[in-house]
């Protein structure tokens, strides 16, 4: 489409000679090509964005779904596995590791349901407060969502903005268009006081770890690798704080895990 528009704009932009007479179309070949650089060009770059963006989405999820009937399916298959890759003398260090880390992970979704709960209830506050119809389902909404990366957040957005289109204020004498920027605006202040310091907070309860060193971290992968990255970053780098004192502890001849898990690296980064 663009080769053809471009050599048809070419074509126009001189004189046809027909029967001896010359005709003159440059101005029809000038807004052809205008057409061409404000819509037909940038389509091939959008189709394909919006295709790629659309297939990996697809994908991801095609992955979640066969990852989590594997592990659920197989996973004492797979945890006696990855023992034995360890030397036999070793497998009783390594049974332990994986109650750790397997605590590790029940911890971070502990603290994912509490920041479920609390997310909830405060936006159910929320548009109680400015009495926004079903106030209620669009808290839960909230709380629901805020656990799915990119969309939750942008679904439960959208389901508060739209009542408040439909719907207004039970009580704010406006229109409903002021109505929904009010609630987009309180919505935007309420979830990133969620990301930068109720989720800290909570993860920082429930995985025993310094507030600050989670932000850091949730911030860190949220400019490298996006939402997903500010997921499950919490997880992993309480998993590797469990391995590094283990192997802490095995490099400087010290007995591997005899405490109760609060050991001294997880103790020093809480502090």
């Amino acid at each position: 489409m663009l080769d053809l528009s471009a050599e048809f704009s070419a074509m126009l932009s001189r004189p046809i000679q027909f029967g001896g007479m010359s005709f003159h179309f440059e101005q029809l070949g000038e807004s052809l090509a205008h057409l061409q650089d404000t819509v037909l060009t940038p389509l091939p770059e959008e189709a394909l964005a919006l295709l790629e963006t659309t297939s990996v989405n697809v994908l991801w999820f095609l992955v979640i779904i066969v990852s989590v009937h594997l592990f659920m399916s197989q996973w004492p298959s797979i945890r006696d596995w990855m023992v034995d890759l360890a030397p036999e003398e070793y497998h009783s260090d390594m049974r332990e590791l994986y109650k750790r880390l397997r605590n590790v992970w029940m911890a971070y979704l502990r603290g994912q349901i509490v920041l479920m709960v609390v997310v909830g209830i405060v936006f159910t506050i929320a548009w109680v407060i400015l009495g926004i119809p079903g106030a209620l389902v669009l808290g839960v909404l909230a709380g629901l969502f805020t656990l799915v990366p990119d969309v939750g957040p942008f679904l439960a957005a959208a389901f508060a903005v739209g009542v408040a289109l439909l719907e207004g204020s039970s009580w704010i004498p406006y229109s409903n268009v002021i109505v929904a920027f009010i609630v987009f605006l309180t919505y935007l202040v309420l979830i990133n006081l969620k990301d930068f310091f109720v989720r800290p907070l909570i993860m920082g309860r429930s995985l025993h770890m310094n507030e600050g060193l989670i932000f850091i971290a949730i911030m860190i992968a949220t400019i490298l690798e996006g939402i997903m990255g500010a997921l499950l970053v919490v997880p992993v780098l309480a998993s590797v704080v469990v391995i590094m004192e283990y192997v802490r502890r095995r490099v400087l001849g010290l007995p591997p895990l005899e405490d109760d898990g609060e050991n001294a690296l997880w103790l020093r980064l809480k502090r």
